[in-house]
């Protein structure tokens, strides 16, 4: 194939966009493929709709012949849906443009490199923000350390791993107990998962109990494989917690127990109580990868095809089970986030400890630091929590699957919504405490968006590791690049944000979120497809004229200040 593919378009091409009651409106516009992207550029003057996505995004393409039209439905992995017709004319000349640009662009590497538009994207703006330095992990530790007694804390920076050689999928810099032997970190991480010995994530500045994450242990078959270096580890963490008995603190695995169980037929499975301080381990009920994908196929179906004033609807809704899921998520998160605000330690992992526990442990931090609820902390907790410590974002995101002509199936197994239903259930904390988040649901859109676009390096790959070894950071841009600019800040920021500078009276800013079914909120923008343009559009101009108008009024207050100065010197 060439390097670059000559841009078709197709003209007239009828757009059907789906409204709330999932009757549909025709906006006549050009259908445009391009080498990394596709177009639609509407006629109309009253609905200027222009959309643009990429083909890593799409998840699949449905060609529908009727009578003397095609009828294309094209599905977004960010649950977009794009369903337009063409005339017989060209309709043939249509699908086979779809099949060759929905391709692979380098077939036979199959390397992210070359099949994405990442390594050519460039901002449509000059930018004198770096968003690859939003995030510093040492800086990021120095300031959870920083409220902390230095006599009293009990952990150490750890550089075992700075060249990935303990633990590929880890990042460089680990924070471990100081009281711990650090030449047996490899007989630790040999007793691990992948090698995902227990580390450091959030240490609570006043009572100093900790979330630790790691992957399930290997025990054996039988189950009665020791690791004394591993239970030296988890005993540090806890000592490491001056606020209670060592027995008090927590082992939370995510899983159903039933899964942990099977797991024992590879090995793998859960600690032993005895043998890790008599502390009880919990488990979390949350189901694995494959029932999330299972369950938010069934959600894309519904809401593509059923129409919500069917009496029915909720009902359907419910069978999807995806909200059950969301549901557990959050439940296990409060569940964390509760024990470590009572000073209970918790160490926790699910199989691996890069999908459930990544979930769990961001959803507890914002829970608890009130930091990682503004725009930028929101954006050093997803590059701590998910891309520094390891999500497989090119394996769950099926960056590559939809472009390949014949997919390894156990790649096409590892596909799940993982950071999705993350992202659903933060828009879930959003809703209980809408002063309490410095971001919008407009930033929630743009994060999911472009977790499937490949526009951006940020997600691209499934490691820190590979982001080095792939010279993300100098040939490609970072989302938050994007998001930082001036002329989008504003638009991601909450103007009714509520910032709790400081740790309450009681030592706390946690967030008691409900995780309760009836508590959720469907989450209407993101799912019903087409209809999200103009409710996306519509929050935004709502957005900037909340923040115009908050301008003027500080504008009024400096202005009522100086003439209140003026008549005291008057007098």
């Amino acid at each position: 194939m060439d390097k670059y593919m000559t841009t078709k378009m197709f003209d007239p091409v009828k757009l059907y966009v789906r409204h709330r009651n999932k009757e549909y409106g025709v906006i006549e516009g050009s259908f445009v493929l391009s080498h990394w992207t596709l177009h639609f550029y509407s006629k109309s003057k009253k609905d200027s709709t222009d959309l643009e996505e990429t083909y890593n995004s799409i998840s699949r393409v449905n060609k529908i012949p009727k009578g003397s039209l095609l009828y294309v439905e094209i599905e977004f992995k960010s649950l977009k849906i794009w369903a337009f017709s063409v005339p017989e004319s060209m309709a043939m000349d249509l699908s086979n443009a779809l099949s060759s640009y929905i391709t692979l662009r380098d077939p036979v590497t199959k390397s992210i490199t070359n099949n994405c538009r990442a390594f050519e994207f460039i901002l449509p703006f000059d930018s004198k923000e770096d968003g690859w330095l939003v995030y510093n992990q040492r800086k990021d530790i120095e300031r959870m350390f920083l409220p902390l007694e230095k006599d009293k804390l009990m952990w150490t920076i750890c550089e075992a791993n700075k060249d990935w050689k303990l633990c590929s999928s880890y990042p460089r810099l680990l924070v471990l107990p100081s009281k711990f032997d650090m030449n047996l970190l490899n007989e630790a991480a040999n007793y691990r998962d992948e090698g995902r010995f227990p580390a450091l994530s959030w240490i609570h500045p006043k009572n100093y109990a900790t979330i630790t994450r790691c992957s399930q242990p290997l025990p054996g078959r039988l189950g009665n494989k020791r690791c004394e270096t591993d239970e030296a580890l988890i005993k540090a963490i806890f000592q490491a917690n001056p606020s209670v008995n060592l027995s008090e603190n927590k082992i939370l695995d995510a899983r159903p127990f039933s899964n942990a169980i099977a797991n024992r037929a590879k090995g793998a499975g859960y600690e032993n109580s005895e043998l890790y301080c008599n502390v009880s381990i919990e488990f979390l009920d949350i189901e694995n990868i494959h029932q999330m994908r299972e369950s938010l196929e069934k959600l894309r179906k519904l809401c593509y095809s059923c129409s919500p004033t069917e009496t029915a609807w909720f009902s359907k809704l419910e069978s999807t089970s995806w909200y059950s899921h969301v549901s557990a998520v959050l439940k296990g998160a409060i569940k964390l986030a509760t024990f470590v605000d009572q000073g209970r330690s918790s160490v926790l992992h699910c199989s691996h400890g890069w999908d459930r526990t990544a979930q769990i442990s961001a959803i507890a931090q914002l829970l608890l630091d009130p930091h990682y609820r503004t725009l930028v902390g929101f954006q050093q907790l997803i590059e701590k929590e998910w891309i520094s410590f390891g999500h497989k974002s090119q394996d769950r995101g099926a960056h590559l699957i939809v472009l390949d002509s014949n997919p390894s199936p156990s790649l096409k197994e590892e596909e799940s919504p993982i950071f999705l239903q993350f992202i659903d259930c933060v828009y879930q904390l959003i809703h209980q405490f809408p002063t309490e988040f410095g971001f919008t649901e407009d930033l929630l859109r743009t994060v999911i968006e472009h977790f499937y676009s490949c526009q951006f390096g940020t997600f691209l790959v499934n490691s820190e590791q590979e982001q080095h070894l792939l010279h993300l950071r100098q040939k490609t841009v970072s989302l938050w690049t994007y998001v930082n600019h001036p002329s989008n800040f504003n638009r991601f920021q909450n103007p009714f944000f509520r910032f709790a500078k400081h740790f309450g009276p009681n030592g706390s800013t946690f967030l008691h979120a409900s995780s309760t079914l009836d508590q959720m909120v469907f989450w209407s923008e993101l799912y019903n497809g087409p209809e999200r343009i103009r409710s996306e559009r519509k929050m935004a101009k709502i957005v900037q004229a909340m923040w115009e108008a908050n301008d003027q009024i500080e504008k009024l207050k400096m202005e009522n200040e100086a003439l209140k100065r003026e008549i005291k010197q008057v007098k």
